[in-house]
């Protein structure tokens, strides 16, 4: 092997560590995005139920119930190796979240 070839399977070698401890930083920020909403999905359900007892649709007490059923199974499953999808998904619930807020809302 020459020194050309062993330096540039260094360098090789070295961008792909480096590719990796990017993907592991996005990774853990995701981690942490996600145990951030899954501290605060559980109160934001409740508050919900609360609030909506005699008051709000069937359409958009499901469409929260759909939302809190899909974070909790995510927030069960921590931690979490796919970070950036199940933070989508968990993206995903609090849009029905909101949607069932905006569904209230417009019932007003």
């Amino acid at each position: 092997m020459t020194t050309h070839t062993i330096a540039t399977l260094a360098a090789a070698g070295a961008l792909a560590l480096a590719g990796c401890q990017t993907v592991d930083r996005a990774v853990g920020a995701a981690s942490a995005e996600i145990n951030r909403l899954c501290r605060i999905e559980p109160a934001a359900h409740l508050a919900f139920v609360a609030l909506a007892a005699g008051r709000v649709p069937a359409k958009a007490r499901a469409a929260e119930a759909q939302a809190h059923a899909a974070a909790a199974a995510i927030c069960a499953r921590r931690p979490i190796a796919d970070g950036a999808g199940a933070l989508t998904a968990l993206a995903g619930a609090y849009a029905a979240v909101l949607a069932a807020r905006a569904d209230l809302e417009e019932e007003k």
